[in-house]
């Protein structure tokens, strides 16, 4: 079921890196293993949402008239379903804090960080928050006001190479997750929302 909930977070990724650029850790080859989900926890099954501060919904309507702004996602015995999964994301969850997701695409791995807000009584997550694992401080803006692709200033183990940031070891990726939490301001929350 990990594996199929990471498939679900394939839409929250995408939003993420998009918003991040070239910034973001990557690897040729995955870094993390199955070893590493050893002490990830269980998420509730039911309807799950992702949505924005700003973004209004009656959680108890039916899902599909949410407004654009609200992602549902739905886990259940089969995993996570989402409307707008993006086709062939893999990944897996690696245990700690934060967790690592580390997802598949067709240029090779890239990570979010995982950080649980709030599980059940059964140890279950019913709220996490998500960030992208960035190569460093945000990259200065250009003389023509656009903003670059990646950082000036790489984090210990990791390379940047052209317009991408690339990650030696699975510690790199976890210290960079850990540092870049302070440069992701705005929250990607994804929260429990009832049974189905």
């Amino acid at each position: 079921m990990k594996l199929r909930i990471l498939r679900g977070l394939a839409l929250a990724a995408a939003t993420l890196v998009l918003t991040a650029c070239g910034n973001v850790v990557r690897s040729e080859r995955p870094l993390f293993d199955a070893a590493d989900e050893y002490g990830t926890p269980r998420f509730r099954p039911g309807v799950w949402i992702s949505n924005s501060p700003d973004c209004r919904v009656d959680e108890r309507a039916p899902v599909a008239p949410w407004p654009s702004c609200a992602d549902p996602l739905v886990i259940g015995k089969e995993g996570l379903k989402d409307p707008k999964l993006l086709d062939g994301a893999i990944g897996r969850l690696a245990a700690g804090d934060p967790m690592i997701a580390q997802m598949a695409d067709k240029d090779g791995f890239s990570y979010l960080a995982i950080k649980v807000l709030q599980s059940d009584r059964r140890g279950r997550v019913l709220a996490f928050r998500t960030w992208p694992v960035l190569c460093g401080p945000p990259p200065p803006h250009k003389s023509d006001g656009s903003e670059g692709k990646v950082t000036l200033s790489p984090l210990p183990g990791l390379e940047v190479r052209g317009d991408d940031c690339f990650a030696r070891d699975k510690a790199s990726v976890r210290s960079a997750a850990a540092a870049s939490e302070a440069w992701n301001a705005e929250p990607f929350i994804i929260h429990w929302v009832r049974r189905r």
